[in-house]
């Protein structure tokens, strides 16, 4: 990963995701916005880590971090510099991207965060701009290593690590919120899936269709990457064959 234009990517998904969210936290504090619980620093951090958008730019910046110290570094973070781990940051981030533009299309005034100017900036630049990079950034270091039949069998099940973390989390927080507290802060982020709320087949049908949606993003990433990279040799071979006929 050292051609300039990933390594530029990499910088902006180190810095940018994480830094948005950062940015909102703080400003959410010392801006009271007629909304004055916004002052208290518990509430505006539960107010961003129940969203699995706020998980996605935490763990994309991470694995960034981790890939641009890989960089001098080879030997080190070798989990999360792997194709996998990349593979899973690339189909979150896809995740994201589709539920949040599909929402912002279809019922924009149901989408949180939007009343002021650095949540704006937040959004746009968290949810719209980084996953394409984060694309990008996949296909262009595109690499052979599984055939769609054995990743899709063995592989992609990863893809599900963090949406099946953070249902658990929110279920388990809003299990406790509802059970115990008058009257509670966020207790589930996504209403029209809560299960203390809507029926619970529309609940599970929607964790059912969260987990597997990552599975199947992965394992169309990883059938497009393998096909990227056979063109790519494939293109590689003409142009050899090419000069030795000339």
């Amino acid at each position: 990963m050292k051609n300039r234009t990933q390594v530029v990517c990499l910088w902006w998904v180190a810095i940018i995701p994480l830094g948005v969210v950062l940015l909102d936290l703080f400003l959410s504090i010392v801006e009271q916005n007629d909304n004055v619980v916004s002052s208290n620093f518990d509430i505006s951090l539960i107010n961003q880590i129940v969203y699995l958008s706020v998980w996605n730019a935490v763990a994309s910046s991470i694995w960034a971090i981790c890939n641009l110290i890989k960089l001098s570094k080879p030997e080190t973070y070798k989990f999360l510099g792997s194709r996998e781990t990349f593979t899973l940051i690339t189909t979150l981030n896809i995740f994201v991207f589709l539920m949040y533009t599909s929402t912002f299309l279809a019922a924009p005034e149901t989408i949180p965060g939007f009343s002021t100017w650095y949540q704006i900036v937040k959004s746009v630049l968290e949810h719209f701009l980084t996953p394409p990079l984060v694309v990008l950034m996949y296909f262009l270091t595109a690499e052979k290593r599984y055939s769609s039949k054995v990743y899709a069998k063995h592989r992609a099940w990863s893809a599900m690590v963090i949406p099946a973390g953070y249902i658990v989390f929110i279920l388990i927080r809003a299990a406790f919120l509802y059970s115990f507290a008058d009257n509670p802060t966020v207790p589930f982020p996504y209403p029209i899936v809560d299960p203390w709320k809507v029926p619970l087949w529309l609940s599970l049908g929607a964790i059912i269709g969260v987990l597997f949606g990552n599975y199947g993003i992965a394992t169309f990433l990883n059938c497009m990457n393998n096909r990227v990279h056979n063109y790519r040799h494939l293109k590689l071979y003409r142009k050899i064959k090419s000069n030795e006929a000339l």
